[in-house]
C-alpha cells in the first residue's frame, strides 16, 4: 500500500506522460498482484498448514527447486531479488523524504540534506526494530491499529478537513490505478 501511494503522489506527477505512467503503474501492480498469488498459493500447497510456522516459508520453498538436476540451490537468486528490490525500495523513499524536506522547507537544494536525513532513516530503523522478534512482536500487536490509524483514519480526517473547508478536489477521478 506505502508503494502505491509513493507512486501516486511523488513520482506520477513529475512524469512527462502521468497517464501513460499510470497504466503502466497499474500493469506493474497487477503483475505483481498476480505472481504474489502464484508463489504463495504454492508454498501454501507444498507446506500445509506448516506455513505459518516458518519465518520465511517461500525461502524454503525455493530450496526444494531443481530443474533437471542442473539448476539447484536457487534461494541464492531469491536472495539477492529481494536485496536489490529492498535497496530500490528504499532509495525511492529516500528520495521521496529529501524532496518532500527540501519543498517544506524551502530549500533550493536537496543535496545537503540527503546524508542527514539518511543518518536518521539508520538511526530510527535500528532504534525502532533491533532484531526479528521485535519485528514479530509489533507486526502481531501493534501493527494493526498503526495501519488504521495510518491508511485510514488520518487520510479520512484530513480529506474531511478538506471538505469542510471547500478545497477542491485536485485530482477528479481520484489518483488510483
Amino acid at each position: 500500500m506505502d508503494e502505491r501511494i509513493v507512486f501516486n503522489e511523488f513520482l506520477l506527477p513529475s512524469l512527462k506522460n502521468p497517464k501513460q505512467g499510470k497504466r503502466w503503474g497499474f500493469i506493474a501492480l497487477t503483475a505483481i498482484t498476480l505472481s504474489m498469488i502464484f508463489i504463495n498459493l504454492i508454498t501454501l500447497l507444498l507446506f500445509g498448514n506448516d506455513t505459518s510456522d516458518k519465518i520465511f516459508p517461500v525461502l524454503i520453498a525455493f530450496r526444494y527447486i531443481s530443474f533437471g538436476g542442473f539448476f539447484e540451490n536457487l534461494e541464492a537468486l531469491l536472495l539477492a531479488m529481494w536485496v536489490v528490490g529492498s535497496f530500490i525500495k528504499l532509495t525511492v523513499f529516500l528520495y521521496c523524504s529529501v524532496i518532500s524536506f527540501q519543498q517544506t522547507a524551502g530549500l533550493s537544494e536537496h543535496r545537503f540534506v540527503v546524508v542527514p536525513i539518511a543518518l536518521i532513516v539508520i538511526l530510527f530503523a535500528y532504534w525502532d526494530m533491533p532484531n526479528l522478534p521485535a519485528i514479530a512482536q509489533f507486526l502481531n500487536n501493534s501493527s494493526p491499529f498503526e495501519l488504521l490509524t495510518c491508511m485510514l483514519a488520518i487520510p479520512l480526517l484530513l480529506l474531511i478537513i478538506a471538505k469542510l473547508r471547500g478545497m477542491p478536489n485536485p485530482n477528479p477521478g481520484g489518483s488510483g490505478g
